[in-house]
């Protein structure tokens, strides 16, 4: 019987953000390390019908207080970005080593998760270039673009939704931005082929 998120349980299975919301919160809270983590996603890769929580506490790297208390803790982040476990991704702070360890995995919905959440971090630098002071400018464009790399990497690969998101107009103008889009374009026509 499946719980709803306030009884401490959510269905996830195919829902990798809230999956890796729950871990992030753990990692950043002091209640797992980074190993600890990575183990357990690998467990859910094998076997996602059981919740990366059931996981971590089959491995004993989390006892049902700690759970309950990651559980509280997210349900907070979710009610405070409306219901978007993809906003809370965002809004967490990045760790993109550890995101690359997780891609690793092969797991697709977790691939999909982190080239999002990848993507969503380059846009939100974006936007926040025009607001900047100058001098600032060139690190944030140079930071955003190399998020969108990663999202790339990790399987991001909506071109057209590049082509005109308005949240990478600052970015537009630039080389490496302009030669990312000739790249991804040259990858989305080679797999129509």
């Amino acid at each position: 019987m499946r719980k709803s998120l306030l009884e401490g349980r959510w269905v996830l299975g195919a829902d990798a953000n809230r999956e890796l919301l729950f871990g992030l919160v753990a990692l950043k809270s002091g209640v797992i390390d980074e190993d600890r983590l990575v183990t357990a996603f690998q467990a859910w890769a094998r076997d996602p019908s059981r919740t990366l929580a059931e996981h971590l506490l089959a491995r004993r790297d989390l006892n049902p207080n700690n759970r309950d208390a990651i559980t509280t803790l997210v349900a907070r982040e979710l009610v405070r970005h409306h219901g978007n476990a993809e906003e809370c991704l965002t809004a967490l702070p990045r760790n993109a080593a550890l995101l690359e360890q997780l891609h690793a995995l092969s797991n697709s919905a977790l691939s999909t998760t982190i080239g999002h959440m990848h993507y969503n971090y380059a846009c939100s630098l974006a936007r926040k270039i025009p607001l900047s002071v100058a001098s600032e400018r060139a690190e944030l464009a140079a930071r955003a673009v190399e998020g969108l790399r990663q999202s790339i990497a990790a399987g991001y690969s909506d071109y057209e939704k590049m082509k005109v998101d308005p949240d990478l107009n600052a970015l537009r103008k630039r080389v490496d931005f302009k030669a990312l889009m000739t790249e991804l374009a040259s990858k989305q026509s080679n797999t129509r082929t």
